[in-house]
């Protein structure tokens, strides 16, 4: 057997081994050369071997409403880059994060996670928050909503949650109502009496969601919910999100006797007047006879009305949708500085104190 060796002085037909290691070297060197990236004529796109790394920093105070804009400017600054990920590697730096409140983290996961269409992230140490930040991330469910790595941590902060979870909202059923009420009712012994108000406020909610929110919408069809207890403020709250197409696109796209009406009063007295009527209006006469429920988004602010009425606790209601907010607080609208995407309503209790 005669083997030639390229760019050899000799040809041996003894040291076979010897020809062996450089053929397989040559080829080896070969193939190196093919897989390195050429920076003038790149193989097929300059990003081909080296990805760009892109962060996104989270800013040190986010409170709703106050805030709202600056959390939508950077989750739209984070969708932008997600449609890049083929040639930037995207990482979200929380590192500054000092003051945040409940409805930012919950708006802030909702957006991520439909922004990744429910694509786990992995968590970066270098880049968390400070421990007390954190932990509180930890406790409320905004790691295990979005990280495949979540950090386990006991809770150390002086709140308690209901961790954020989500639901299908093309199909929706009640057992999740029971979680919600007995995180509501274990705070405070009292507000066992007023768990069928909650209830009814929750159901109507989901209800809502499900029948009016996702028509005609191609997008991430998911509703939320959160509940969070603050010892030191001794406040009870329960924050609802649906990521759909709001509530005055709803009654442009429906035909009913309901929408038709209220889509006709919102010509005429404006979006804010119209989101206050229907938080404070009893809509019974527009319910329909094949169904156990009416219309009524009184049933979120009954629930409230019934504690501050017949208890010496304070309670309030936040509706949000399109760009206003109605506050039963003073009975204000406030315009927000962003547009917010489907229905946001948050009920809050004041007064609670653990086994009273």
């Amino acid at each position: 057997m005669r083997v030639i060796i390229k760019f050899s002085k000799f040809s041996s037909t003894k040291n076979i081994s010897n020809a062996k290691r450089k053929i397989r070297k040559f080829f080896k060197r070969n193939k190196i050369k093919d897989r390195r990236e050429h920076f003038i004529m790149p193989k097929e796109n300059f990003f081909y071997k080296k990805k760009i790394p892109y962060k996104i920093t989270i800013p040190e105070k986010m409170t709703f409403p106050d805030d709202f804009k600056m959390l939508t400017s950077k989750l739209g600054e984070l969708r932008d880059y997600a449609k890049k990920r083929h040639s930037h590697t995207i990482s979200i730096d929380h590192r500054n994060m000092l003051t945040i409140d409940n409805t930012s983290i919950l708006l802030m996961t909702v957006g991520i996670n439909s922004i990744f269409k429910g694509e786990k992230l992995i968590k970066n140490k270098k880049i968390a928050p400070k421990d007390p930040i954190n932990e509180r991330l930890y406790a409320i469910g905004y790691w295990d909503a979005l990280c495949i790595n979540p950090k386990c941590f006991g809770n150390k902060c002086d709140l308690e949650y209901l961790k954020i979870d989500y639901r299908d909202g093309s199909s929706i059923n009640n057992i999740f109502h029971h979680d919600i009420i007995e995180f509501f009712t274990s705070k405070d012994k009292m507000l066992y009496d007023y768990r069928d108000g909650l209830y009814d406020a929750i159901f109507e909610a989901m209800a809502n969601s499900k029948e009016h929110a996702f028509i005609d919408f191609d997008g991430d069809k998911k509703i939320w919910f959160m509940g969070a207890y603050n010892k030191d403020e001794k406040e009870l709250e329960f924050i609802f999100y649906d990521t759909g197409i709001g509530i005055f696109k709803s009654l442009e796209s429906e035909k009913n006797k309901f929408s038709k009406a209220f889509h006709r009063l919102s010509r005429r007295i404006g979006k804010a007047n119209t989101l206050r009527t229907l938080c404070k209006s009893n809509l019974s006469k527009y319910k329909d006879k094949n169904k156990n429920r009416g219309f009524g988004m009184i049933a979120f602010k009954n629930f409230i009305d019934t504690i501050k009425n017949s208890s010496n606790r304070d309670a309030s209601l936040e509706v949000a949708t399109d760009e206003f907010l109605y506050s039963t607080k003073n009975d204000t609208i406030i315009r927000l500085k962003s547009k917010m995407q489907g229905t946001f309503v948050r009920w809050s209790i004041r007064g609670v104190s653990v086994g009273v």
